[in-house]
């Protein structure tokens, strides 16, 4: 009985050990099968749509844009050249009232001055009487001088005949000595007269000097009285008023500004590359005259005025950054403009001829583009920047006349193949289709019964789903899906394991003694993290998995065809 029965336990085993290995057998050659009868996956290339444009060749003014300050280059410091108390005030002589040339300001009072100019006018007078008498005196004193010099030639010939008498012994010397002292005493009264003429020419001198010096103090009382009334030396715009009726003013006290509005103009600090375009080529140091806009934000108003740029600052300051510039105000809105705005100043530079103005987002910051050749493929390129303007480069050494693409994607590269779209070429509207009721109900229910969509991706596709018209692409896509999987629900050959792996979604892990693994371009491996990372139907931890393993030097072959569909179907 032990012999039966161990025969019996041998002949069992036996026979399971047969069957497992013909079962092994049959899956292997089915699962061959089934592999011979497919078609291979070779799914079509992904091409992005993109925004392009043409190079064209154009001449364009760089701008320099800076803020500044509005400053007044004329202003007056109102002040009172004589003291006293202010008696007369205009009516305009008020902070922020516009005043004329010539326009009464204020007067002080001028009895006091009055009073001084008649004093000097009378004081003028007697030096003119002193003046006038010293004159005519001159007139006696040249004529006793005349006479004087008469009596000494008489009493000069007197003693030469006397002598002569004395000498032939027809007089005595005592007559020859009463002649010699006559004459000396001539001599002396001639010379006591000249001395008077000279005194009287040298009072002339002196009278006249003193009617100088009246008419000077006469003229400094004049301008005192003058000067008790302040008129406008020029039209402008009055500040820091501090006058009032009756208040007592001193000698050069400030009693208010003077601005002059035609005299304004605004300092602004440009960088030391953009100071070395605006330097004249002559090498004194000069600026180039370019013309500039200075506008002034007021709420919903702009206020636009022009300038010329005039004049560098004398000194430069380091920890200020950049050179301070002026430029001087011009044209009928200068004067809205008032010292101490902040304002914006674009001053245009000089043509640059042959140039191309492209966004900013097409251009990297050394210059390299992306352009369009014959077979819709991107190819980088690299061009000459000349200025950044705002949003957009000034570029040269450009190939003008290609196509060039507006945006630098994260997801383009050299090499991609894309579907241009023309700035401003209306996008085109997917095609819609009307459903039955039975097609719609189908396709309804395949997606509510999808447990590996995403909720927001479910949502989004019914409500399209519910819609009168639906996207006749995405009833393509569901379609087709819904198709594969009722081919995989028939197919009887393959057992739980296939079914699973075909239903899995990219990412869910698999044997890899059973997948492929394959290497990837720089350029195919981008694209496809590009449309993983882009894509915001598929789960986060999803998304992390599938970029570590594209990651990896070798990537599963399924995966990657898969991913590659997606993109298609995506498109």
């Amino acid at each position: 009985m032990r012999f039966l029965g161990r025969a019996i336990s041998g002949l069992v085993l036996t026979a399971v050990t047969l069957a497992l290995i013909g079962g092994g057998i049959w899956r292997m050659y089915s699962a061959y099968d089934e592999a011979s009868r497919q078609a291979p996956r070779n799914p079509a290339e992904r091409s992005f749509i993109v925004e392009t444009d043409v190079l064209k060749p154009t001449t364009v003014s760089p701008i320099i844009s800076a803020y500044g300050e509005i400053r007044a280059w004329r202003t007056l410091d109102v002040r009172a050249a004589v003291q006293g108390p202010i008696v007369e005030l205009s009516e305009n002589f008020r902070d922020g009232a516009t005043v004329s040339k010539g326009e009464l300001l204020f007067r002080i009072d001028d009895t006091d001055a009055k009073r001084r100019v008649a004093d000097a006018k009378l004081a003028l007078l007697q030096a003119e009487f002193d003046h006038a008498e010293a004159k005519e005196k001159i007139l006696l004193v040249e004529a006793e001088g005349k006479t004087a010099a008469r009596q000494v030639e008489l009493r000069k010939n007197d003693y030469k005949r006397k002598e002569q008498l004395v000498t032939q012994g027809h007089a005595t010397e005592i007559l020859m000595d009463d002649a010699a002292f006559a004459l000396a005493t001539a001599e002396q009264t001639l010379t006591t007269k000249q001395q008077a003429l000279i005194t009287a020419r040298k009072s002339i001198q002196v009278t006249k000097q003193a009617v100088e010096r009246a008419r000077i103090t006469l003229a400094d009382f004049e301008k005192e009285l003058t000067d008790t009334e302040y008129h406008a030396p020029f039209t402008g715009q009055l500040t820091d008023v501090i006058a009032t009726l009756g208040r007592r003013v001193a000698v050069n006290e400030i009693v208010g500004k003077l601005i002059d509005p035609a005299g304004m103009e605004v300092s602004f600090r440009v960088l030391d590359e953009e100071f070395g375009r605006l330097l004249s080529d002559d090498g004194a140091g000069r600026l180039k005259a370019l013309p500039a806009t200075v506008s002034l934000k007021l709420g919903e108003r702009t206020i636009k005025a022009d300038a010329v740029v005039d004049r560098p600052a004398a000194e430069s300051r380091l920890a200020d950054g950049g050179q301070l510039i002026f430029a001087r105000l011009t044209g009928k809105n200068s004067g809205i403009f008032r010292p101490g705005d902040f304002v914006n100043v674009d001053v245009r530079e000089q043509p640059i001829e042959n140039i191309a103005v492209l966004p900013a987002s097409a251009v990297t910051t050394d210059g390299r583009l992306f352009l369009v050749d014959s077979e819709q493929r991107l190819k980088e390129t690299k061009g000459r920047i000349v200025r950044k303007q705002g949003q957009n480069w000034i570029m040269a050494d450009v190939p003008f006349g290609q196509s060039y693409v507006r945006a630098r994607l994260p997801y383009l590269s050299d090499g991609i193949k894309i579907q241009p779209r023309r700035i401003g070429e209306p996008v085109r509207e997917p095609a819609r289709i009307s459903l039955d009721s039975d097609r719609r109900a189908k396709l309804i229910a395949f997606v509510e019964n999808n447990k590996r969509m995403p909720p927001p991706a479910k949502q989004r596709i019914l409500g399209q789903l519910n819609k009168e018209k639906v996207p006749q692409q995405l009833v393509e896509r569901l379609e087709r899906r819904l198709s594969q999987r009722r081919d995989r629900n028939a197919d009887g050959g393959r057992d739980k394991n296939q079914k699973v792996a075909a239903n899995r979604l990219p990412g869910q892990p698999q044997s890899t003694a059973s997948r492929s693994l394959i290497d990837l371009s720089p350029e195919r491996r981008d694209r496809l993290k590009a449309f993983i990372e882009a894509n915001n139907r598929m789960p986060d931890e999803v998304k992390q998995r599938l970029i570590a393993q594209l990651s990896e030097s070798k990537v599963p072959k399924d995966m990657v065809d898969r991913l590659e569909a997606r993109m298609k179907g995506s498109n």
